[in-house]
């Protein structure tokens, strides 16, 4: 990164996809912030929204009271979302909603099942729990994280479904509590394709395995879906994740989203209602949860599934002559 000045140029300001300078120049951001960057930089409306919950002296953390915010958003996401994925969790970042995702499978089984099953590719964070199910490159170093973790090869249903056949308890039972899979690898840039993702649904609805798609990255228009898997109509993982560009570009804030009877076998009720940490100091934070609202609002008025294959028609010809000649 250091041949082409990063770390050592000074950024006076940005907006949208250009960013300026101190020096004067203008450079266009190709980077997306790492996938945050769907509204670009310091998108006039998310300025604003920010703004007025300032002005207005809004309430921002306190959890005794109820969160009008957090209400809204986790609204606002089942109506963008399929089916009954309807029951969001709203920590800060896109590990963090990984991990919340994966202790929700491990919480619907009662802490009966001990295997959990992630991508050979895959990138899920960089926590020690999500860190655990990231395969690749990224763990060249071992840390500790969760047990019971087993990789699959990407895409590959057959390899996949004999590795759940032999994951088995002491009376034959399935001991898989969770799938987790990114329908699309931005990492890698692979995807899975559409007879994969229906296997691994039908795969998982057999066996009563809890299916966790993270869209952290690809998530709110970049595929020209509003997330990877609406693509395939009737497709429907147990629980969603997202988190970077959902936050409009301003905000630090994830998300998972589970089917209401996954969520509710897992924690509806008075005694483990507390179990998923809603009680953190920062879960639903109150500027962060207007904004996220606003970067959701920008997303559906603009239609960002539409510009991305816009894009895509502009750019598609270039890249292929590029990807060609190289």
């Amino acid at each position: 990164m250091t041949s082409f000045g990063f770390g050592r140029e000074l950024v006076d300001h940005a907006e949208g996809a250009i960013i300026h300078t101190r020096d004067g120049r203008q450079i266009l951001d190709f980077t997306g912030g790492v996938g945050v960057l769907n509204h670009g930089h310091n998108h006039p409306r998310i300025l604003a929204a920010r703004q007025r919950f300032q002005e207005r002296r809004r309430m921002e953390v306190h959890k005794t009271y109820f969160s009008p915010y957090l209400a809204a958003l986790s609204h606002n996401l089942a109506a963008v979302l399929p089916g009954d994925l309807n029951m969001s969790f709203l920590p800060n970042s896109g590990a963090e909603a990984v991990e919340g995702a994966v202790k929700l499978a491990y919480k619907y089984h009662g802490g009966r099942r001990n295997t959990i099953m992630h991508a050979d590719i895959s990138f899920h964070g960089k926590l020690l729990g999500s860190g655990s199910l990231t395969g690749g490159a990224q763990n060249h170093f071992k840390f500790p994280g969760i047990s019971g973790t087993v990789a699959y090869p990407y895409g590959d249903l057959d390899a996949l479904r004999a590795q759940v056949a032999a994951a088995r308890d002491d009376r034959g039972g399935c001991d898989v509590y969770a799938i987790l899979v990114e329908p699309f690898s931005a990492s890698t840039m692979r995807h899975c394709d559409e007879e994969f993702l229906r296997g691994l649904r039908e795969l998982c609805t057999a066996e009563d395995i809890v299916l966790i798609f993270d869209e952290i990255y690809t998530g709110w228009g970049k595929t020209g879906t509003l997330f990877y898997f609406m693509r395939y109509p009737g497709l429907l993982p147990d629980v969603v994740t997202t988190s970077k560009s959902f936050g409009g570009g301003k905000s630090s804030i994830s998300a998972y989203v589970a089917r209401e009877p996954v969520f509710r076998k897992a924690y509806d009720s008075l005694n483990d209602a507390l179990l998923q940490s809603t009680s953190t100091t920062y879960y639903g934070f109150g500027e962060e949860t207007a904004t996220a609202i606003e970067a959701i609002n920008i997303a559906v008025d603009e239609d960002f599934p539409a510009r991305a294959l816009q894009i895509e028609r502009v750019l598609a010809p270039g890249l292929d002559r590029l990807a060609k000649e190289h």
